[in-house]
């Protein structure tokens, strides 16, 4: 499914959050990395619930807040 198609298809209902900086792992000593995690629950024209989980580099986030805002820039225009 694109994301055309899944915007169109759902409306989302909650959102959930978590900023986390991964300090070490197996492979490397000194390991410094962040990430986002994104629990994104919708519900479709039929009424069925779908809980979607992502997770998001510091750069990915960072280009999906600058279109947000683009999006709330875009909605105040329209009030």
């Amino acid at each position: 499914m694109s994301i055309q198609e899944f915007i169109a298809n759902k409306k989302m209902l909650d959102v959930e959050w978590r900023f986390s900086i991964a300090t070490a792992n197996s492979s490397k000593e000194n390991y410094s990395d962040c990430f986002l995690q994104l629990k994104i629950k919708t519900i479709d024209k039929n009424m069925i619930e779908e809980t979607t989980h992502f997770e998001l580099t510091l750069a990915q986030f960072n280009e999906l807040f600058t279109e947000i805002e683009k999006v709330k820039n875009l909605m105040s225009l329209i009030k």
